[in-house]
């Protein structure tokens, strides 16, 4: 069987056309390839992430829960303070009363601080020999 010129080229030009479809599936698979690479690097890096973001949420939760109890914790203390001072007070007035119903309080004594220092008859302890 013979092969006519026309229908030689028209085969040929067939051929190139399929190589050339060919090579552009091909390109095309390796461009595929790569965005499918691509998407599955960052489909790791996402995945990551998420991983990421619950340990953050958690961390998030736990502070929620932390602050809340330090809150709780600062008013107590603050409570404790409060009654602290006020004890302290009543403590010195009732220091200071005491001082004044056993004459504590009397200007002469707070006189008779020098002359206690000064005076000649005071003994004087010793140091203890063992």
């Amino acid at each position: 069987m013979f092969v006519t010129r026309s229908k030689y080229d028209a085969l040929y030009d067939r051929y190139v056309e399929m190589v050339a479809q060919r090579d552009d599936a091909i390109e095309d698979a390796k461009e595929s390839a790569a965005s499918v690479h691509q998407l599955a690097t960052a489909a790791g890096r996402l995945d990551l992430e998420a991983v990421r973001a619950r340990a953050l949420a958690g961390q998030v939760r736990s502070a929620g829960r932390l602050g809340r109890r330090l809150m709780r914790a600062l008013r107590v203390c603050a409570r404790y303070r409060a009654e602290n001072a006020a004890l302290r007070r009543e403590v010195a007035a009732a220091r200071a009363a005491y001082d004044h119903a056993v004459g504590l309080d009397s200007p002469a004594l707070d006189m008779g601080v020098h002359w206690q220092q000064r005076r000649s008859d005071r003994v004087v302890p010793k140091a203890v020999e063992s």
